[in-house]
């Protein structure tokens, strides 16, 4: 078996690099729609209760999509797993905190008193994924 030459070696790391760097940025496309995503769907969800079968099958189209094509990602990095497991932690919990106003409400609209504190709540769901999109696509 004939060890590589340092060229051929070197080669290679920068063609694996390649390839993680590539992966970054599909994954950073990723948490970028689903970043957007997230704010307009609580945002249907919550102020728009007419909306709320559309907004709803939107977002799981989103969601299925999003997911076949982050199962084609392929290789990771250490960064890339680093980002993705703190972000999914801040967006599941800021997923979930406009979900109990929902159910706190259920069928009807916000109240007026909840607006601010609402929108609130429909931007802060989206800014984990905002977050690991402009660190993945930065590199």
């Amino acid at each position: 078996m004939n060890a590589p030459s340092p060229a051929q070696a070197l080669q290679e790391i920068q063609r694996v690099e390649g390839r993680v760097r590539a992966a970054e940025r599909r994954f950073g496309a990723i948490c970028l729609a689903s970043g957007i995503g997230a704010p307009l769907y609580w945002a249907g969800m919550l102020f728009a209760p007419t909306f709320r079968t559309p907004v709803t099958l939107a977002w799981m189209l989103l969601t299925l999509v999003l997911c076949g094509l982050m199962l084609r990602i392929g290789v990771t990095g250490r960064r890339l797993t680093q980002i993705a497991y703190w972000v999914a932690g801040g967006d599941l919990v800021l997923f979930l905190l406009p979900a109990a106003l929902f159910f706190l409400y259920g069928p009807a609209p916000l109240p007026s008193s909840w607006t601010v504190a609402g929108v609130a709540l429909c931007v802060a769901s989206g800014l984990p994924m905002l977050y690991a999109a402009r660190r993945l696509t930065r590199a």
